[in-house]
């Protein structure tokens, strides 16, 4: 099992909640999950706090994804809040409306003619906003 734990740490790091989840999912028992979960976190290969501020640094840069997305993400992957909320400070709200700039700008963009009515109108405007939404953030 901790070949297991391992390998699926080797694919990409994870929180503990969602490496016991799928080391349990591979019908291993709770108890031993918990036992090597907890040598892998002695051992500092297991760390949600690395993880979460890794995420939260990748997935910002990369995907553009807003603080409150990302705290979203990692409360799904059972990040603890005090965890959640100091990866979270990485992300200032000079960064987020930054972000949300060049997103709505990119979609705008793909607006080669200028539309001809308010329906057409309307309907980039929605798209922009679309975008922005998916990613989470609350500028625009």
């Amino acid at each position: 099992m901790r070949k297991r734990a391992l390998g699926l740490l080797d694919q990409r790091a994870r929180s503990r909640h969602e490496l016991r989840g799928r080391l349990i999912d591979a019908e291993f028992a709770p108890e031993l999950v918990d036992e090597v979960l907890d040598t892998l976190e002695q051992s500092g290969l297991l760390d949600d706090r690395v993880f979460a501020t890794e995420w939260v640094r990748q997935r910002a840069a990369r995907r553009g994804k807003s603080a409150r997305a990302l705290d979203m993400e990692l409360r799904d992957k059972g990040v603890a809040p005090d965890v959640r909320a100091e990866a979270l400070e990485q992300i200032s709200e000079e960064d987020e409306a930054s972000q949300a700039r060049i997103l709505a700008e990119k979609k705008a963009r793909e607006v080669k003619v200028p539309p001809a009515d308010r329906s057409e109108y309307d309907k980039a405007l929605r798209r922009v906003v679309g975008v922005l939404a998916r990613r989470g953030t609350t500028q625009g």
